[in-house]
């Protein structure tokens, strides 16, 4: 097993998500974290389904307790822990930005399987195998040609565009 890039990438993370949002599309949302996730993994908060999660919980939440989500919720739902570093860091992002299943599927689909979001025995052993800085190329352009779809890519797509080339950058650096 490759060594995790996590604090890396949680590091990273924490200085491109910003404060609190409310995107028209995608809503609320507070350091890549959106009011549905931060209702989804509650327990990485130690919350109950009895604690009321708020759009005012949601603008409260530190850096810290963000961090615990992206772990539970997108790290590890997306099995970074089980790709070369670099992948991992790539995969991460965009589990962020587009869900963990998404995420998946754009990486089976640069690894030229069949892309059904699942992280398998499948995807980890092309995962293992794969030339690492062009799978990495691959999936980011796989990601973008995505992203250009979205309802909310005009009004994004600089800063999108800039992300993507970066997390392209640093994740092959990593690798």
């Amino acid at each position: 097993m490759a060594i995790s890039t996590w604090p890396f990438a949680a590091s990273k993370l924490g200085l491109t998500e910003g404060l609190y949002w409310n995107d028209p599309v995608g809503g609320p949302t507070m350091r890549g974290v959106t009011l549905t996730s931060l209702r989804n993994n509650r327990s990485a908060l130690g919350l109950t389904a009895a604690d009321a999660i708020t759009v005012d919980f949601l603008k409260t939440l530190s850096e810290e307790d963000a961090r615990k989500i992206w772990k539970i919720g997108y790290w590890d739902r997306a099995c970074c822990d089980q790709l070369p570093a670099g992948l991992d860091y790539a995969v991460f992002d965009i589990a962020i930005n587009s869900g963990p299943a998404r995420a998946v599927e754009l990486l089976q689909e640069a690894l030229g399987l069949h892309a059904d979001g699942i992280f398998g025995r499948m995807t980890e052993g092309a995962a293992a195998k794969c030339n690492v800085p062009a799978t990495i190329a691959t999936m980011n352009k796989l990601r973008v040609k995505f992203m250009v779809k979205l309802k909310n890519w005009k009004p994004n797509s600089a800063g999108w565009a800039d992300r993507v080339a970066t997390v392209t950058a640093d994740a092959i650096a990593l690798a």
